[in-house]
């Protein structure tokens, strides 16, 4: 995996970014861009014919792939076993961000009340659900948050981005979505969205003061409303590539550290 992001970096330099308002790092763009296609590889579509696409994007970046070691290019294009593994570590980063930060992305300031706690004690259904979080007593602290555990910008914006299901790769958009003038805007405006540590001071009380205590309360919810971990079983039956088993013991270590961070952040190890 090591190897995997040393030589895609280098490969990355090759790929500047589009002129935007919003700068993203282009290494990390680069990187997503790889991830989406080797999802799209191994979970959308089956018999996958290289000689067949039209969009040269695509094809780049698949043959980067192929380059890599990622992908092979046979009869189809299908991921490699490392192409694979690639993927489940960012899908295991995935899974932790939405089990362990999405509880951020609506909390009263002022009353320190998370929307999520409603949702779970079932004072907000589902139908409501959308509509509620777009109050404007809302505000999304999952970057600061995760700013706060040494997560790099950028990392937690992508990962927000496809937390956020506005990738949709069951139509031919979801290539716009990631090479078009689409993606930056999507990204900037989650950024834009979310409330950083200089949105917090305050003259009266310290930020980390703040962040402590917003961080000891989610932790404590997210353990409250685990949610059940589908069995090995179910996994078997499902060819998919997909996050490993969460370690649920990752909620309590969230809770016991507010500096605390899973494993798949820092070493590519499962979570």
């Amino acid at each position: 995996m090591m190897n995997f992001l040393n030589n895609i970096w280098r490969k990355a330099k090759q790929w500047p970014p589009a002129p935007h308002r919003f700068e993203i790092d282009s290494q990390r763009v680069f990187l997503f861009r790889c991830i989406v296609i080797l999802e799209y590889l191994s979970n959308r579509v089956r018999d996958y014919r290289l000689e067949d696409e039209k969009d040269p994007r695509i094809k780049n970046i698949i043959g980067e792939l192929i380059e890599l070691g990622l992908v092979r290019n046979e009869s189809a294009c299908i991921p490699t076993d490392e192409g694979k593994r690639t993927l489940e570590a960012f899908l295991a980063r995935l899974d932790d961000f939405v089990k362990n930060f999405e509880v951020y992305r609506a909390v009263d300031m002022a009353t320190g009340d998370f929307a999520y706690e409603r949702y779970h004690t079932n004072q907000i259904g589902e139908s409501c659900w959308l509509g509620y979080l777009k109050n404007t007593r809302w505000k999304d602290l999952r970057l600061l948050v995760a700013e706060h555990k040494k997560i790099n910008r950028d990392d937690a914006l992508l990962v927000m981005f496809a937390g956020d299901n506005q990738l949709d790769d069951t139509s031919d958009t979801w290539k716009e979505t990631i090479f078009g003038d689409a993606f930056p805007v999507a990204v900037e405006q989650i950024y834009n969205n979310a409330i950083t540590k200089m949105d917090v001071k305050s003259k009266e009380v310290k930020t980390e003061d703040v962040l402590k205590q917003v961080i000891i309360k989610g932790a404590r919810l997210n353990l409250k409303y685990q949610p059940a971990e589908s069995s090995s079983e179910d996994r078997q039956k499902d060819p998919a590539v997909e996050a490993p088993p969460y370690d649920a013991g990752n909620y309590q270590k969230y809770l016991d550290d507010i500096g605390y961070l899973a494993p798949c952040w820092n070493r590519h190890e499962p979570c």
